[in-house]
């Protein structure tokens, strides 16, 4: 399932919001994806019911990926409010950076490097690995 936050056609409901609703309502793995890009997304999807992840603009933004540099190069200059959703692409939901058709999954905003997908693999992990060593005991937050 693909939240508000996922590049090309997109809906309204941002994955925090849908991702539980869709998890409550199959009896199948469901695999998230909107918004995701680093090792924080893939430690919280699991904690709303996902399986997994996908990463799409962030695994196309990697030296791997055969995008075109001067894409790439496009993708990377962008801010969060460079992308938007609009209608114009074909009169549903679209979200893109604000060029000619050019998708682009909210976190293009901000992504700033182009690593390789083996790298990437192994931030995201070992970011991953730092948030949940970072909680505490059992996982519950604590009270301040």
């Amino acid at each position: 399932m693909q939240g508000g936050e996922g590049g090309g056609h997109t809906g309204e409901v941002a994955t925090t919001v849908l991702l539980p609703q869709v998890v409550d309502a199959v009896d199948v793995p469901v695999v998230a994806a909107g918004g995701f890009f680093d090792g924080r997304g893939l430690v919280a999807a699991p904690a709303y019911g996902a399986a997994g992840v996908a990463m799409g603009t962030r695994f196309l933004l990697t030296s791997d990926s055969t995008v075109p540099d001067a894409v790439k190069a496009r993708y990377l200059a962008a801010s969060v409010r460079d992308v938007t959703v609009t209608r114009a692409v074909d009169g549903l939901p679209h979200r893109m950076l604000r060029t000619d058709l050019m998708a682009a999954g909210q976190v293009a905003g901000v992504i700033d490097d182009l690593p390789s997908c083996a790298e990437l693999v192994d931030r995201v992990m070992a970011e991953a690995a730092e948030v949940l060593d970072a909680l505490p005991e059992g996982g519950a937050p604590t009270r301040a």
